[in-house]
């Protein structure tokens, strides 16, 4: 009971203006859990992030589609090999 009260509750919007790494928003397009508008609007507020919507994909979409996710994640990793902290 205690960690879905938490999950509901929990709320960070406020730090995302402090991730000052590069940072990958990943959206599915028909997410209806986190909808691709506002993870747009999240990917907005962290400074050197790419925003990306997997077409046609959901919640879990590195499980529904791994090879279109991973095609995403490898290009966003190999724009930045090297990052210092």
């Amino acid at each position: 009971r205690a960690a879905i009260e938490c999950i509901v509750s929990f709320d960070r919007r406020s730090n995302l203006t402090e991730i000052r790494v590069p940072t990958l928003v990943l959206a599915g397009g028909e997410d209806t859990n986190a909808s691709p508008a506002m993870m747009r609007k999240m990917a907005s507020k962290i400074k050197n992030s790419h925003y990306e919507c997997l077409h046609g994909l959901g919640h879990l979409a590195n499980l529904e589609d791994p090879k279109k996710f991973n095609v995403v994640l490898e290009k966003f990793i190999e724009n930045y090999p090297t990052t210092k902290f």
